[in-house]
């Protein structure tokens, strides 16, 4: 429990820092980007471009001297070429500055691919475009943004692979630190484990005590009301011990589980059909459907316990004249396990997975009249845990409980419970 926790710590921190991250070096990438194109936007719609346009036009002018009358600003806009067009796509002229390297054929053709495209502003490749209507004809500018996007591309890259250090960095600390973060929670619930093992302890030896008193009045006495409330609460606080008791020791891994090849099939079957009587007195049906020829490696006292567990549950919290149904059947390499029942009152859906906290009740109904302590569901889940498998609840309608284990048929080493 405390390794998940610190599990959960680092995927927690890690996740969070990485939104951050993404949010922070996403948006200071996002606006370098947009600047970019704003700037591009602003040079294809300035004034300066039109007296280019012009310049451009001027057939009196050749076009090295036509750059040169420009001022050192406008030079810069050598980068800039435009193209006209018919309104049907056929290029009619081509405006290109000597200090290009674009040729009129390129230029054509990239003209070409914006001239289909629906957005009048853009980029084509490197190229950024901007594409104006003027009576028949189609004027398209372009600007070489090629050093823009150049620095961005490396901007970018730069930041994602500083952003990744940082990360790994991170982690490192978040790793060494976390064990000694969760450090006072698992002494304090190593503590509270011990406690529980401890108490359980000292508590059966007058519960014992008290027992037999019970029985040798009872024998003086004969039989009465007292003496047979007595009998009933001390029973009832003898199981609490032994079941806290025994889940405190699987959670600290102080039982041994011996996981041996078990017929699991013959086991679930026989532990179910034990429930036929108690189901019967209580006016309700039990449905077993078992594969057969099922095997897998497990503690067959567990696995019986786990089942005896659940069939329990669902025949103290059910109402008369229902069914309650058991199965168990392959699935891949897994094995699943359901047992399903009508609820007496429907469970919240933010309540399903408390059902396996202890002592947890979900609704006032399911009190000390059941006779249940609140801990079966607990210590169901500690023995499907041990054997590397998975516990959960489910309402697969309104009004109906289904508790679902799944379990590896091959354990990975036989191991001591979890």
């Amino acid at each position: 429990m405390i390794q998940k926790l610190r599990v959960r710590f680092i995927i927690l921190a890690m996740s969070t820092l990485l939104t951050v991250l993404v949010v922070l070096v996403g948006g200071i990438d996002l606006a370098s980007y947009r600047g970019i194109v704003a700037e591009a936007d602003r040079v294809l719609s300035g004034e300066n471009l039109g007296r280019v346009d012009k310049k451009l036009n001027n057939p009196g002018k050749e076009a090295n001297g036509l750059f040169s009358q420009f001022s050192p600003d406008e030079h810069n806009y050598v980068r800039f070429f435009s193209v006209i067009m018919s309104q049907d796509g056929q290029v009619l002229d081509t405006q290109i500055p000597l200090g290009a390297i674009m040729a009129s054929d390129e230029v054509s053709a990239l003209a070409a691919k914006v001239f289909t495209k629906e957005a009048d502003t853009g980029f084509q490749s490197i190229y950024r475009y901007s594409r104006l209507s003027d009576g028949d004809t189609v004027r398209i500018r372009f600007l070489d943004c090629g050093r823009e996007i150049s620095s961005f591309r490396q901007f970018l890259l730069t930041s994602v692979l500083l952003s990744a250090v940082g990360l790994l960095l991170i982690f490192a600390v978040v790793v060494y630190f976390s064990g000694r973060i969760v450090r006072p929670f698992a002494e304090s619930y190593e503590k509270q484990k011990q406690f529980i093992t401890d108490a359980g302890h000292e508590i059966k030896t007058p519960l014992t005590i008290i027992q037999a008193d019970a029985d040798v009045l009872e024998m003086e006495l004969g039989e009465n009301e007292w003496l047979a409330d007595i009998q009933s609460n001390v029973r009832r606080l003898t199981n609490l011990t032994s079941d806290l008791v025994s889940l405190a020791r699987m959670e600290e891994g102080g039982t041994p589980m011996e996981l041996l090849e078990i017929p699991v099939s013959d086991v679930v079957a026989e532990t179910a059909q034990s429930f036929h009587t108690l189901a019967q007195a209580q006016r309700k049906e039990l449905q077993i459907t078992v594969q057969p020829m099922l095997s897998m490696e497990a503690d067959e006292k567990a696995i019986a316990k786990l089942v005896g567990i659940l069939l329990d549950n669902a025949l103290k919290y059910s109402p008369e004249g229902t069914a309650i149904g058991l199965s168990l059947c392959k699935h891949a390499k897994q094995l699943k396990l359901t047992v399903r029942n009508v609820s007496a009152v429907p469970l919240p859906e933010g309540d399903l997975d408390r059902l396996f906290e202890r002592f947890y009740r979900a609704d006032p109904s399911r009190n000390s009249q059941t006779g249940g302590h609140g801990i079966g569901l607990s210590i169901a889940a500690a023995i499907a845990a041990a054997h590397n498998g998975q516990i959960h609840a489910s309402q697969p309608e309104n009004g109906s409980l289904q508790i679902t284990v799944t379990l590896p048929q091959r354990q990975r080493q036989t191991r001591k419970a979890q």
